[in-house]
């Protein structure tokens, strides 16, 4: 499981250097910058990108290897997460849905109050957040169903 630590560490890197490995992941920077996301505001597309880099580098850190991205996978995990959303007619009872035994809770967390402070510095749309959301608990679902226990 990636820990709360693991995401300040990165975060707290900020400051000093930048990791620009994240950006050598063509695959997925593809998808962040495709269609699939035009319904978000540039500002809601910079939180999205900020989201998976850190929890990229998160990866890295507790794994001591960079996630491997698979495009198919991804695509799975992202149809079953709409899936779980049109269940519910709530965003909230959604959202707490993905928390319930979730293995990496701490990375979702860490999405979740993201996207919190910054619907109070930003005006972020309730879509906008929801799309955000799902991409990223996609993208962890993806690369950490074969390292998780």
């Amino acid at each position: 499981m990636i820990t709360e630590s693991n995401i300040e560490a990165y975060i707290l890197s900020l400051d000093n250097e930048i990791d620009d490995r994240f950006l050598q992941e063509e695959e997925l920077l593809a998808y962040l910058t495709s269609d699939n996301i035009e319904a978000l505001s540039e500002e809601e597309k910079k939180i999205l990108f900020f989201c998976c880099e850190v929890i990229f580098h998160s990866y890295k850190s507790k794994h001591g290897e960079f996630p491997e991205f698979d495009p198919m996978f991804f695509q799975e995990c992202e149809e079953y997460n709409w899936t779980i959303r049109e269940s519910f007619d709530s965003w909230k009872d959604c959202l707490d849905s993905y928390f319930v035994n979730y293995a990496e809770e701490d990375l979702l967390a860490f999405v979740e109050d993201t996207l919190a402070e910054e619907s109070e510095e930003q005006s972020m749309t309730n879509i906008g957040k929801e799309i955000i959301m799902v991409v990223c608990k996609s993208y962890i679902d993806s690369i950490t169903t074969s390292t998780t226990g």
